[in-house]
């Protein structure tokens, strides 16, 4: 079975999607001290970033994606 086909997989990048938007809120929204001077764009706007990209990330990691990096040894070779 396709991991993004999984009920499970779906579930799980939720969850964590909805944790990351809730923490970003209350981060955005802490840094005032009165609910009236809050920027609720601001709050809209960087809660949906950040949970749009723990959900993207999400879909990277179970597709097996990885990064290449690139690493120079003593004799400056590069591998």
């Amino acid at each position: 079975m396709n991991k993004f086909a999984s009920r499970e997989f779906w579930s799980d990048a939720a969850e964590r999607s909805i944790s990351t938007a809730a923490q970003t809120a209350i981060g955005a929204i802490g840094t005032d001290l009165v609910l009236e001077a809050v920027d609720w764009k601001f709050v809209a706007g960087t809660t949906l970033l950040a949970a749009g990209l723990s959900l993207l990330k999400a879909i990277v990691k179970a597709a097996g994606t990885t990064t290449e990096t690139t690493q120079i040894n003593e004799e400056g070779n590069i591998s």
